[in-house]
């Protein structure tokens, strides 16, 4: 078995920058190698990798930002919504609601989403210490920022 450097762009992944060569590992079994390709040791694929990585990690975290900000509003208007459900239902009243959106944790949670810190702000929502805040309430907003946070 020989393993070897492809230097050709997966079509598929359209997720690395230009000036990163697409490299992947690949283990032979006998068939011809593409014609790009590069025998390397596992030593000099790490090289080559570490080399890379810092250009590749910071382009999926730009991807999965950009991502973040486009879906963040929506997120917010979900919550919102459920909110003004909850009042029009009598769930909770006016006060109860405005109390909470006034609140420390209330802002520090909205400060934290909009700075598309998604991971921080499930902390900070399970960490609500408020009556009309249920456990029920904490585990749907978690599940939305989790189901978004694009890893």
């Amino acid at each position: 078995m020989i393993a070897y450097l492809d230097q050709s762009r997966n079509s598929e992944n359209t997720n690395l920058p230009p000036e990163c060569p697409w490299t992947s590992w690949v283990h032979n079994d006998g068939s011809p190698l593409p014609e790009n390709a590069i025998v390397v040791t596992e030593e000099e694929y790490a090289l080559i990798y570490s080399t890379y990585e810092p250009i590749i990690l910071k382009e999926k975290d730009r991807i999965a930002m950009e991502k973040r900000a486009q879906i963040k509003d929506a997120l917010i208007g979900e919550i919102a919504s459920e909110n003004k459900e909850r009042l029009r239902t009598g769930i909770w009243t006016y006060n109860d609601l405005v109390t909470f959106l006034n609140s420390e944790e209330s802002k520090k949670v909205m400060n934290e989403i909009n700075g598309l810190s998604f991971e921080l702000a499930q902390g900070s929502i399970m960490t609500i210490v408020n009556p009309i805040i249920t456990m029920d309430i904490k585990l749907q907003w978690v599940q939305r920022l989790k189901d978004n946070l694009f890893l």
